[in-house]
C-alpha cells in the first residue's frame, strides 16, 4: 500500500510538472535565448528523475526500518562515486549537451540503485513483496501520513526551488551561479549529517513506540548533540575560510558566493539540531497540526524574499531572513512538541542549544583570529585544521555528555583499528 500511495503521488507530480511547471519554465524564468530545446529535454529528464526518486522511496524506508545499514553505507558510496565517474565522462562529450547527458546519467543511477536496492529487499528482507492489495482504512492512514509528510517536502521544495526562481526574476543568472555554488556545498555537508541521523532514527521511534519515555527522550538529546558537533566540525573551516577556498577551487568567485554560503552553513547548523525533533513529530503520527505549522512558516521565505529584493535591499539580506526564519522554526517546532508529546522543552533548550551555542562562541572567534594572522595557502589549511580542532574540542568538552564522550571515543578507535589494519 506504501508502494501504491508513492506511486499516486509521483503520479500527481508529473501533471503537474507537465502543465504549471512546464508553463513556468518557458514564461516566467529568465532563460538563455536558443536553448529552448535543450531545456525541455533537461526539465523532462529531471522530472523523471525525481519520479524514480518518489517511487523508491518505500524500499529505503524499509532498509532503514529493519536497520540495514550495511547495505545502505554501502549504496550511498556507490551511488556517489557512480555520479562523480559521471562527470568525469563529461570530459568528452561536446559542450552544447553537457548538461542533457549529464541528467540522463543521474536518471541511469538513480533506476539503477532503485534496482539494486529492490533486489536486495527480495533476497533479504523476506516480509518486503509487493503484491496488488488494495485496503481501504490503510490506504486512508498512509495517504494522510505520507500527505502531510509531502506537505512538508514540498514546503522545502518550494522554498529552496522558488528562491532560485525568485533570484532568476529580480537578479538574473549571475545570482543563480552564486547560489548553485552555495548549494553544492551545503547539500553534500546537509547530507552528510543526514545520513548520520537515519542511523538513529529507528531507534528514536521504537523507543516512542515502546513507551520508554526517558530512552525517547535520551535519544533526541544524544542524536541533536552529536549532529550538530558533526556538523559544526565539517562547516567551521569552511565559514571561516569560504573566500580562501573558493578561489582556490573555483578562481574566479562569483559576488553573492562567499556569504551566501556561510549564511547557509549557519541555516545547517540549526537543522542539524532540528533533524531529530522532526522525527520525534513523525513518531507520534499525529503530524497534521504540525505540519501545517512548519511548512506555513518554511513559505514565508517566498513572500519575504520578493519583498526584500522588491525594496532594492541586497540578495543577501534573503539568505540572512531565511536563517533567521529557522531559528524561530526550530523554537516554534519545540513549542509545538512539548504539547504533542510532552517534550522537554527547558530541559532540551539547557543540554542541547545552549552548550551547542556556547561551543560556537568559543570556536568561530578563535578561528577567525587565527585567519587575521595567517597568509596565503598554507595559512589558509593552517585556519581550517584549527578550526576542525577547536570545534572538536570544544563539542568534546561542552556538548557531549559522559556516554557519548565514550561513544566517540569508541568509533575513532574502531576507525583508527580499521586504518591500521588495511
Amino acid at each position: 500500500m506504501s508502494v501504491n500511495v508513492h506511486l499516486i503521488f509521483g503520479t500527481g507530480i508529473l501533471i503537474i510538472a507537465e502543465s504549471v511547471g512546464l508553463w513556468i519554465v518557458f514564461n516566467v524564468l529568465n532563460l538563455p535565448p536558443n536553448r529552448g530545446t535543450e531545456i525541455f529535454w533537461l526539465y523532462q529528464i529531471s522530472i523523471m528523475t525525481f519520479i524514480v526518486s518518489i517511487i523508491k522511496s518505500p524500499l529505503n524506508s524499509a532498509i532503514i526500518s529493519f536497520e540495514k545499514f550495511g547495505f545502505y553505507s554501502y549504496l550511498s558510496i556507490f551511488e556517489a562515486f557512480v555520479k562523480l565517474g559521471g562527470v568525469y565522462l563529461l570530459i568528452s562529450v561536446p559542450a552544447d549537451t553537457r548538461l542533457i547527458i549529464y541528467a540522463l546519467i543521474i536518471l541511469i543511477i538513480t533506476v539503477g540503485c532503485w534496482g539494486w536496492a529492490a533486489l536486495y529487499c527480495k533476497k533479504n528482507i523476506q516480509a518486503i513483496k509487493y503484491v496488488p492489495l488494495w485496503d481501504k482504512n490503510l490506504f486512508k492512514d498512509l495517504l494522510a501520513f505520507n500527505g502531510w509528510n509531502m506537505l512538508g517536502g514540498i514546503s522545502n521544495i518550494t522554498a529552496n526551488q522558488g528562491l532560485n526562481m525568485i533570484f532568476n526574476v529580480f537578479c538574473g543568472v549571475a545570482v543563480n551561479a552564486a547560489m548553485g555554488i552555495c548549494n553544492q556545498i551545503f547539500s553534500t555537508l546537509s547530507s552528510f549529517v543526514s545520513n548520520f541521523q537515519t542511523a538513529f532514527n529507528p531507534q528514536i521511534t521504537k523507543s516512542y513506540a515502546g513507551g520508554d519515555r526517558n530512552e525517547f527522550f535520551s535519544f533526541l538529546f544524544s542524536t541533536s548533540r552529536l549532529s550538530f558537533c558533526l556538523m559544526l566540525c565539517l562547516g567551521m573551516p569552511i565559514i571561516v575560510c569560504c573566500g580562501e577556498i573558493m578561489k582556490i577551487w573555483l578562481g574566479q568567485v562569483p559576488q553573492y558566493a562567499v556569504p551566501f554560503t556561510q549564511l547557509m552553513l549557519v541555516f545547517s547548523l540549526i537543522d542539524a539540531l532540528s533533524g531529530p525533533l522532526w522525527v520525534s513529530a513523525q513518531a507520534a503520527g499525529n503530524i497534521k497540526n504540525y505540519m501545517l505549522i512548519m511548512s506555513g512558516l518554511i513559505m514565508l521565505n517566498l513572500p519575504a524574499s520578493i519583498l526584500i529584493l522588491w525594496l532594492g535591499f541586497s540578495p543577501v539580506y534573503v539568505i540572512l531572513f531565511r536563517v533567521i526564519l529557522n531559528l524561530i522554526t526550530h523554537f516554534v517546532r519545540i513549542g509545538y512538541l512539548s504539547r504533542l508529546i510532552c517534550f522537554p522543552a527547558m530541559k532540551y533548550i539547557k543540554e542541547a542549544m545552549l552548550p551547542t551555542t556556547l561551543s560556537v562562541v568559543i570556536s568561530f572567534p578563535l578561528s577567525f583570529l587565527i585567519k587575521q594572522l595567517t597568509h596565503g595557502i598554507e595559512g589558509t589549511i593552517f585556519t581550517c585544521l584549527f578550526s576542525i580542532l577547536i570545534s572538536a574540542v570544544t563539542s568534546y568538552f561542552i556538548v557531549l555528555s559522559n556516554s557519548e564522550r565514550t561513544y566517540a571515543i569508541s568509533v575513532i578507535k574502531k576507525l583508527k583499528h580499521k586504518i591500521v589494519c588495511e
